[in-house]
């Protein structure tokens, strides 16, 4: 929904803040809280995505670094932060209507997907699997729907 913007010119003085030097503008500005409300699936990819970068990062901070040996391999770590920061990216981009979030959701999908099967080879990691597993799944049909 566009929004009317009026923004002053500077480095001229018409005496009047709004006045005709002034630039008035239309601009595609979204509600932070959600860019697409009525978009029960970018609702629900945007969930998915928070979630999984938050239990992400609190299964490794909380469980894979005290665990150590093979939780704390630097490829598992790599790819655990990658995940959570690639999740956060991406939400944020759903957030904020980019035209640009399904080629995110793409890339999401896929690196979920491998962490998802990094951390099934270790110890009480379900949480953080399905987690990105959902993720993965809502991010292939949101990148697959805008395709």
């Amino acid at each position: 929904m566009p929004v009317s913007v009026i923004l002053p010119i500077m480095g001229r003085s018409s005496g009047n803040f709004f006045g005709r030097d002034s630039l008035i503008m239309s601009l595609p500005i979204m509600p932070m809280e959600r860019a697409m409300s009525d978009d029960l699936e970018l609702e629900d990819c945007i969930d998915a995505c928070d979630d999984c970068a938050s239990i992400c990062l609190e299964s490794l901070t909380g469980h894979c670094l005290p665990a150590g040996g093979k939780h704390v391999e630097p490829r598992h770590v790599i790819l655990m932060l990658d995940c959570v920061d690639l999740c956060r990216t991406t939400a944020d981009f759903m957030r904020r209507g980019s035209p640009n979030h399904a080629r995110l959701c793409a890339a999401c999908a896929d690196i979920c997907d491998a962490c998802a099967e990094s951390c099934a080879k270790l110890d009480d990691m379900e949480e953080c699997v399905e987690a990105c597993r959902d993720c993965a799944e809502s991010c292939r049909e949101m990148a697959s729907a805008a395709a």
